[in-house]
Formats: C-alpha cells, structure tokens, sequence
C-alpha cells in the first residue's frame, strides 16, 4: 500500500511548456507512443535537475501490446526501474496519461494490470520522495518525442545514456532557458 506521506498527485495541469522541478528534486519526464494496428508501443523517459539541465534519457520498444494503457503503464514502469537502478531518490514522474497515473494511484481500477502495477509501486516505494503528475501535452514534449521516434522511425534498439539525445538539443536548451520553477 502506498503511504500517504509519500503520495503527491496532482490533475492535469494546463502546462504548455516544461517546468523545472525545485530543490533536490529531479523531473522524469515519461513518454510513450504506441501504434495499434501493430501492438508495437516505444516508451520513454528522460532526467533534468533544477537548472533544466540533462542527467539521462531512456528509449525502450515493447512488442504484443494490447492495449494503449497496457502500453502507458510500461512506460511508467521503465522510467521507475530506471530511477531505482541509477539510484536518483528524489524524483517528479510526469506522463501526459491520466488513466495510467490514476491506475498507479487506483489499481483497484484496473485489475487486469495487476501484475505490472504491483511491479511499479514497489519500485517507487524504493525511492525516498516522489511525486506523479500528469501534464498536457507540450510539458511532455522531449519524452513524446523519443518514445516516437520508436514507432515513428522504426528505431527498436533500447538504450540508456547520458546527457540528451542531440536531435532534442535545441528544444531542450529552449525549454531549460523557458521553463519556469514549480511551486
């Protein structure tokens, strides 16, 4: 059972743009693109500290994908093992899905994910402070845009690196220079 001291969500937020995280916190943006007609999903994630600045990034691409929320969830599901496994304790998960954020927080809800959703929070019970958000669209554009590049371009190799993809440079240098601190 998640502990409520631990529990920070907020609703959609009408964010049109990134926001720095404050404090020792850390931003994982999550992201996921998944096409039907192939079951194939890419899933995403990416770090940035208090300066907007770039820690790691993450692609992944799954296959016998059922469903969008099937494939949401393993997108919340990698950017938490991923969290774990570099050690980051202190961390704001955002994904422009509400209904997986919610099956996160409700599992009761979705029971046919059962499985998966036990698997996440665990991995987020590992971690000493976290917060899920869900944000529109254009707060989640790096992470989009990764995990499309999975279904998009046909890019199936997963990987985790270091600093940002240098194709995103630009949009992420305008939204570090842009993006105001949350409250």
């Amino acid at each position: 059972m998640l502990q409520s001291q631990r529990l920070n969500v907020s609703a959609i937020r009408e964010v049109f743009h990134w926001t720095k995280p404050q404090g020792s916190f850390l931003k994982c943006n999550v992201g996921c693109s998944w096409i039907n007609s192939k079951r194939k999903c890419g899933v995403s994630w990416i770090t940035r500290d208090s300066q907007g600045r770039v820690l790691m990034h993450s692609r992944r691409s799954y296959s016998a994908i059922q469903t969008r929320l099937e494939a949401e969830l393993l997108s919340i599901l990698w950017a938490a093992e991923g969290m774990k496994n570099l050690h980051f304790k202190e961390v704001i998960f955002e994904s422009s899905s509400a209904m997986a954020m919610n099956a996160v927080l409700q599992p009761h809800k979705a029971p046919a994910f059962r499985n998966i959703l036990v698997e996440i929070r665990s991995l987020l019970m590992s971690l000493d402070n976290w917060k899920i958000k869900t944000v529109n669209q254009g707060g989640n554009k790096v992470a989009a845009k990764i995990a499309a590049s999975v279904t998009e371009e046909h890019r199936y190799q997963s990987y985790v690196a270091a600093e940002e993809p240098s194709w995103l440079s630009l949009v992420i240098s305008s939204e570090a220079r842009n993006g105001t601190s949350e409250l």
